[in-house]
């Protein structure tokens, strides 16, 4: 009596076939959802921050500028007064940053108004996103383009 223990070559090659299928599928919507959320993080952060120069210029009643530098990948929140750096942020190396109508720096009075209104552009490796700093006091917008 012949005693068998294990797979054949066929049950081998079907349960390789299918993991092969799903590491095809899975890989390209890890990578997907890895940029995603790497712009997702980028944005919020980057509201925020435009949130916090404008209530540092409201509160103190000083000038703070939001400097973006594309080139660099960075963008600074400074003191204007002080010459001082505050916060260093950087950009994610898979998106790019295109000023557009958007003077630089970013800066707003003490009553939270934007000195220079525009807009930029973000890109990602799938979609592109224009960011709008209107007149008056709201902060800035996205939508995807």
């Amino acid at each position: 009596m012949l005693n068998r223990n294990g797979y054949t070559l066929l049950e081998t090659m079907i349960v390789l076939l299918t993991l092969s299928v799903f590491l095809i599928i899975a890989v390209p919507i890890h990578h997907q959802t890895q940029a995603h959320i790497s712009f997702t993080n980028f944005y919020k952060q980057f509201e925020d921050d435009v949130l916090l120069t404008q209530q540092l210029a409201m509160n103190n009643q000083s000038f703070y500028d939001l400097i973006i530098r594309p080139e660099q990948k960075k963008y600074f929140l400074m003191d204007a007064v002080k010459e001082q750096k505050i916060i260093e942020r950087n950009i994610p190396h898979a998106l790019t940053v295109e000023l557009q109508t958007l003077q630089i720096p970013i800066r707003f009075s003490s009553d939270g108004t934007i000195y220079s209104p525009g807009s930029f552009r973000i890109k990602t490796p799938d979609k592109t996103y224009k960011v709008v700093f209107p007149f008056g006091k709201s902060r800035c917008y996205m939508y995807e383009i």
